[in-house]
This record gives C-alpha cells, sequence and structure tokens, in this order.
C-alpha cells in the first residue's frame, strides 16, 4: 500500500494511508469536488488499528518513517482540571525529556498542588534537576494568561478542559497551542448496517461515559431505513434516560417507539432539533438525531458541525454499496479517529497503545526545521472493527 503527499487542495478526501494536508481551511472545504488524483508515493505512512473482541487493539500498523520525538526545551505547559492527568502529564514529560509547568482547575487546585510537589521531589531525588516540574498554585484565570503570553520560556501549551478553556488559551496564547479534546463526535448508520450490531455501538458511543469527549453527541441515521432503524434503539436510550433531539423523520420514529412502550417503562424523551442541537458538545444524557439522504450528506453533515476528533460509520464492508460507503467515510471525513463498526469510545491513549496520554489532539500541526512537501501534511487513525464496543 503506497501513500502519498496530497496537494493542499484536495486535503481531507484522502484515507489515513495517505498523507494529507493540514491547512486547507475548513470553510472552503465544503464547496471543494471530491477528487480522486493520483497521489506520489515517496513518504509512506500508514495508521491502521483493527479491534479484537476482547476491546483490545489486535494490530497496530505503522510503516514508513520512525515517530520523531524532538525534546523540547523547559518550558513544556500542560494545563488540567484533573489531578490523575497532573501525574499522567508530568511523568510524560519528563520521560520525553521535557520539563513541565502545570495548571489545576479550582476543583482539585490543592490535589493538582501536592501531586505536583510529591512529583517534583522524587524527580530531583532521582537526579533530575530543580524545577523540571512545577506547578501555578493559583486559579486566577490572570495567572494563566501570564503563562500564555511567555513566548521563549514556554515552547507549547496544552490545554485539557471545555471548548472555552480551549478557545480562550488558542485566542490569548502567544506560542504554539495543542488543540485537544472538545469533541462532538457522530455515528453514522448506513442502510446496510446490521441494525443490532449499529444500536449497540450507539448505546455504547452515548452512555458508556456521558462527560468524556468521545461521547457520540449526534447519530446520523439513512432516510431509506430510519423508520425500521430508530423505534427500537429510541426505545432502548430511554431505558438509559438519554433525552432525543430529532429531526422531523427522527421524531416520527419517536412516536412509534413510544406506542410500542408499557406503562411501567422509561418514558421517551423527544423533542425537535434546532441549528443549535447539530453544533453542542453535550457531555449529558442528550443525542441529536438528524435522518441523511445517504454518506454524502452525512460526511457533509459532519464535515460542518464536528470537531475533527471521533467519527464512526457503520455498515456492511460484505455489500458493494456498504463497502463503498465505508471507504468514502474512511476517505473524506475529517478527523482524528475515524471508526468502522465501532463505537467512537475507544479513543484513548490507553486503547491506542500509548499508555498515558497527554490529550487528544485535534489539530494536524507538529513539525520542526527544514520542511517542505512531508511537512505540509499530516495523518488520521482508522480503526476498522466488528461491532466492538468498550467496557
Amino acid at each position: 500500500m503506497h501513500g502519498g503527499g496530497i496537494p493542499l487542495a484536495h486535503a481531507n478526501h484522502y484515507v489515513v494511508k495517505h498523507k494529507f494536508a493540514p491547512f486547507a481551511a475548513r470553510s472552503n472545504f465544503y464547496n471543494l469536488p471530491v477528487r480522486h488524483t493520483k497521489c506520489l508515493s515517496v513518504f509512506r505512512r500508514h495508521m491502521h488499528m483493527t479491534l479484537c473482541n476482547n476491546n483490545a487493539l489486535a494490530q497496530f500498523h505503522l510503516t514508513g518513517r520512525a515517530h520523531q520525538f524532538a525534546r523540547a526545551r523547559a518550558g513544556h505547559i500542560t494545563r488540567t482540571a484533573h489531578r490523575c492527568r497532573n501525574a499522567d502529564a508530568a511523568g510524560i514529560c519528563l520521560k520525553s525529556g521535557n520539563a513541565c509547568v502545570l495548571r489545576g482547575g479550582s476543583l482539585a487546585a490543592r490535589s493538582c498542588a501536592a501531586i505536583a510537589h510529591v512529583l517534583h521531589d522524587a524527580a530531583v531525588s532521582a537526579g533530575m534537576p530543580a524545577g523540571c516540574i512545577g506547578i501555578i498554585e493559583s486559579t486566577d484565570r490572570a495567572a494563566a494568561d501570564v503563562l500564555m503570553g511567555l513566548r521563549g520560556v514556554v515552547d507549547v501549551l496544552v490545554p485539557r478542559g471545555g471548548a472555552g478553556l480551549i478557545a480562550h488559551c488558542v485566542d490569548c496564547a502567544k506560542g504554539p497551542v495543542i488543540e485537544t479534546g472538545t469533541g462532538n463526535c457522530h455515528v453514522y448508520v448506513h442502510s446496510t448496517a446490521d441494525f443490532d450490531m449499529a444500536r449497540n455501538i450507539v448505546v455504547n458511543a452515548k452512555c458508556r461515559r456521558y462527560g468524556v469527549c468521545n461521547a457520540c453527541e449526534t447519530l446520523l441515521v439513512d432516510q431509506s431505513v430510519a423508520e425500521r432503524f430508530l423505534p427500537e434503539l429510541f426505545g432502548m436510550l430511554a431505558d438509559k434516560g438519554v433525552r432525543i433531539h430529532g429531526d422531523e423523520l427522527a421524531c416520527k420514529a419517536a412516536l412509534a417507539a413510544g406506542e410500542k412502550r408499557l406503562p411501567t417503562d422509561a418514558a421517551l424523551q423527544v423533542e425537535r432539533a434546532s441549528e443549535q442541537d447539530w453544533e453542542t458538545e453535550y457531555l449529558s444524557p442528550d443525542l441529536a438525531v438528524r435522518c441523511v439522504s445517504g454518506p454524502e450528506q452525512a460526511i457533509a453533515h459532519i464535515n460542518r458541525y464536528g470537531t475533527m476528533h471521533s467519527e464512526a460509520i457503520v455498515a456492511d464492508p460484505k455489500l458493494a454499496e456498504g463497502a463503498a460507503a465505508i471507504e468514502r467515510f474512511v476517505n473524506e471525513v475529517d478527523a482524528a479517529a475515524v471508526y468502522v463498526n465501532a463505537s467512537t469510545a475507544f479513543t484513548d491513549g490507553g486503547m491506542f497503545g500509548l499508555g498515558a496520554e497527554i490529550g487528544i489532539s485535534t489539530q494536524k500541526l507538529h513539525v520542526r526545521g527544514p520542511f517542505a512537501l512531508e511537512g505540509l501534511t499530516s495523518y488520521k487513525y482508522v480503526l476498522r472493527g466488528s461491532g466492538q464496543v468498550r467496557a
């Protein structure tokens, strides 16, 4: 399998086996025609994963150049609100040769400070330089803003938190920012999908944990199967306490589902979706549902409203129509991780075999030194399963 450097204008039309350009403006992408240009075969890097039935990753293939981790000077900064992530971030930075400055959120400020001090003292006692792990104990946003302005001291900022925090860092930082986390993720159910598999994937992607960035927030379903697929799914989601925000066809399916419910069953919670619902990362028991005409409309919706985090398609690869939909979805969806017949819940450093993680990047930049064709390309993960859901 050969990949190649992809011209900027054709950035998001290619599968992970091809490198693709990170700089194409998303606002211009939607009007670009789908082009299948013959690619160069000089740079080869595949990132394919195969999920096996025990929720472990059976295979991880990475060919081409080995990963090169540049060891930055002191100043690598990780901001996080969770005390466990503080420990993970400090360990990863230290092991990769980076000093780090941590800043926890107000809800875990004391725990974060205590953990950082313990880690620093342990590192120094093991021979590392003093100050290799630092923490800003103030929870005042102004203190963080000062840190963001220390260009030449801080090499990169990695915000961990909600969309507001990440946007604030991007707007205020004077140095590079690796955007992480915000996940308006979708599951698209194609007309060839196995209904039982698709329902299990949707329920797992939505309900496993509501407040995480890899949770499904919008379900897209082919109109041709919506009336047969949705009622039973809505019943399953109702039992989990999930509120449906649906378009007209989805609301009709909800009425059909309601007619089959027993008086003792949990009530269906349904309301008509608005434009805001397509844009929302709920992080709650809410799910937007839209019925689409086919893969083209599903892909356009994802590339319009998604956050380039994790996207999934459920379709039958043994049928020509399903296989074609899968390959088009994998090639054209602009996301860090694209799933075939598996839950988006697998997007996690541990699940990918990386151990602890700094974050889940939803951007595409990472070059240093002289760069040319390869430096103007990036990659994405493609994960192919057969109905796997995360425990």
